[in-house]
């Protein structure tokens, strides 16, 4: 024990002489400037933010499109569109579609959407897989009539399904005046 104290007072000194040489030098030296070197080609922040974004949202894109070919190969694809071909706006309240007795679909709209379609917009009411055969659609549509009745328009489609992508229409289709709307269900593609 005697032994360590005698050590650790030989030892102090030259410690405190390396403190004070550590503070001397951080005390006495030159203070150093951060070097601030613009560059004069690099191009401003908000430059660099929107080309950020711009690739950002290309790879979103791309794995959207990566993200749907692995959930619904093109070989099982089924996508069935909605449109309107009418000469008065109708209110549409709401679609089901039925795909072999099993819904498959069901949409509600507003009266915004409704006049969406009116106008000549076309709607993705269903993407899904089926393996190849024959299989039936069933569309119902409901919607307001002039006198705030419910009026339920129903249309079926038989199809063959290949082993390849498949695009169905349900069509909402009028003469106008007193005629009533119909809904038709084909195969586009």
């Amino acid at each position: 024990m005697m032994r360590m104290a005698i050590l650790s007072f030989l030892a102090w000194p030259r410690v405190c002489a390396g403190v004070i040489l550590i503070l001397a030098t951080l005390l006495f030296a030159d203070p150093v400037e951060p070097s601030v070197d613009p560059q004069p080609n690099e191009p401003p922040i908000e430059d660099a933010l929107a080309t950020l974004q711009a690739e950002y949202a290309a790879l979103v894109g791309e794995l959207d499109a990566i993200e749907t070919e692995l959930l619904h190969p093109a070989s099982s694809r089924v996508v069935v569109y909605l449109s309107m071909d009418v000469k008065e706006p109708l209110d549409i309240q709401s679609m089901d579609l039925e795909i072999d007795g099993r819904a498959a679909a069901h949409l509600l709209y507003t009266a915004h959407e409704a006049n969406a379609l009116f106008m000549g917009g076309v709607q993705q009411a269903y993407l899904g897989n089926l393996e190849p055969g024959v299989h039936r659609l069933r569309a119902t549509l409901r919607s307001l009539g002039k006198r705030g009745k419910t009026v339920t328009r129903e249309a079926e489609l038989e199809f063959e399904k290949v082993f390849a992508s498949m695009v169905l229409e349900c069509a909402i289709s009028g003469a106008g005046g007193n005629a009533k709307p119909t809904l038709v269900v084909r195969v586009v593609r």
